[in-house]
């Protein structure tokens, strides 16, 4: 990451300035509000233990940020850091690191990004040790309680890895966009040696912008995305791709317009994001002439996938 900043800030720059608070000319009184819900959700129990991050990209659905057995050592840790925080720095510290652990996650526009405030586990581990330490020292029964919480520990690890190879596999693929990769797949495994494999726009993330209008989230090189998909599955020489960007002639974006025999994929209803809503409409995209199709494949949102053959 340093060596990339050191050529170059913008990437790291033009990333932030489309998630942060401050986008869409908001105003000083808004970025406030933005950033203090934000901040007091990050706090929040039911993120922490209980239900986490609803992007299942992020987040399998199992559980919260933190493992639910460490809410009472937590608690405890926490009661005993503000006793003896005024002689004893590092408990100062572990505080202090709880009140800043949010603000990077704050600054952006997204609710409940576990991957952004992924930080602030270091300092609830170091609290929940902390009140671990004082309940043996304090209680009687504090090391039976320890082994207790230890099992239902186990128990819900046991539990989480057993969805997350099991049923989250299903649960995702909308979120990984699993359906446009086994497309994209397929329409290498079809390409022929000497043809281009054509991608329309529809097959790509859309959006509504705030003048209304649609717009890909990703430019005609497929960047920032989808390029990597089509370097693996299209076998394209990496050195190729960083002297020259994707070859035209192996894969191309569709604009109505085909150089060379190939397939063409398209998507039938275009699925559109709507702020957090998703929404369909038929696609306006006119078929080439003497197009045949091969394949339809399904799409999790209820839209298709239609692999074309086509020619000049």
């Amino acid at each position: 990451m340093l060596i990339s900043l050191g050529h170059s800030t913008e990437p790291l720059t033009s990333r932030f300035q489309g998630i942060s608070i401050f986008a869409h000319a908001a105003s000083r009184k808004e970025v406030i509000g933005r950033f203090m819900v934000r901040y007091a959700e990050y706090f929040s129990p039911q993120f922490l233990f209980l239900k986490g991050d609803s992007n299942l990209r992020h987040y399998t659905g199992i559980g919260g940020e933190l493992v639910l057995s460490l809410l009472p050592v937590v608690l405890a840790g926490l009661w005993w850091a503000i006793r003896f925080a005024r002689t004893q720095p590092g408990y100062r510290l572990v505080l202090v690191s709880l009140l800043i652990y949010p603000i990077p996650a704050a600054l952006t526009v997204d609710h409940f990004h576990s991957t952004r405030c992924i930080n602030g586990i270091l300092t609830f581990t170091l609290l929940g040790v902390m009140g671990a330490y004082h309940l043996v020292r304090k209680l009687h029964f504090g090391r039976s309680a320890l082994i207790l919480l230890g099992l239902i520990a186990v128990a819900q690890t046991g539990y989480y890895l057993w969805d997350y190879f099991g049923d989250y596999q299903q649960r995702a693929r909308g979120y990984l966009l699993a359906d446009f990769t086994d497309a994209i797949e397929a329409g290498f495994q079809r390409l022929g040696t000497n043809e281009t494999f054509y991608l329309s726009g529809s097959v790509l993330p859309l959006s509504v912008t705030p003048e209304g209008k649609l717009a890909l989230s990703v430019d005609k090189q497929f960047h920032p995305y989808f390029y990597t998909h089509l370097l693996f599955f299209g076998k394209i020489d990496p050195r190729t791709y960083q002297q020259h960007g994707l070859p035209s002639e192996k894969v191309c974006y569709y604009e109505g317009t085909i150089h060379r025999p190939g397939l063409l994929l398209r998507a039938d209803p275009l699925v559109i994001k709507f702020g957090n809503q998703w929404m369909t409409q038929p696609d306006p995209e006119p078929l080439p002439l003497r197009a045949k199709r091969l394949v339809v494949l399904p799409f999790t949102t209820g839209a298709h996938y239609e692999l074309y053959r086509i020619h000049p």
